[in-house]
């Protein structure tokens, strides 16, 4: 069996290829050391046992997942075929929920994802709200784009609804 385990401030994860069973217990045994030793307690609503070779494991604002490792598909390329064994590892995505809910409650988006204006920004000169939604698509992309395997096509859709919501708002 292996395991990594993650942790920044408060949040921790730990990943590991042992059967289910064996992971209840090791949740059990850490809810029990956290509670005589440390004197604090494990969150049953924010512990969750997934598998992510068939959903997505949140954490930080991503989505970790599996790829299935070690298959060998065929791949056509220039007229020819060849092919190409992918190599399994666990992958970070943006967690769309989280990123699109961020976006709706800061009024980049509508509900559904479509960019709208944000009202309160049209006095201002449009270098300054140019500036303004910069500093966000700096920030999103400084977030996510160490860890996202394929940056330019995962961060697409939340770099679009932040160009757009910026258009309407000009």
């Amino acid at each position: 069996m292996r395991f990594t385990y993650i942790r920044y401030a408060d949040d921790w994860i730990l990943l590991t290829n042992a059967p289910t069973t064996i992971v209840k217990k090791l949740k059990e045994s850490y809810k029990n050391f956290l509670a005589t030793e440390l004197e604090a307690t494990l969150s049953e609503e924010k512990t969750a046992i997934t598998d992510i070779r068939k959903d997505f494991a949140h954490f930080l604002g991503f989505e970790l997942t599996t790829s299935e490792g070690g298959k060998v598909r065929k791949m056509k390329a220039h007229g020819r075929t060849f092919k190409q064994r992918f190599r399994s590892g666990t992958s970070a995505l943006p967690d769309r929920t989280r990123l699109l809910n961020r976006m709706y409650m800061k009024g980049y988006c509508d509900k559904k994802g479509f960019p709208r204006e944000i009202p309160f920004l049209t006095p201002l000169e449009p270098y300054a709200i140019i500036e303004r939604y910069n500093s966000v698509l700096r920030g999103l992309v400084n977030y996510y784009a160490e860890f996202v395997k394929y940056p330019s096509s995962n961060l697409a859709r939340w770099c679009y609804i932040i160009r757009f919501s910026c258009f309407k708002t000009l």
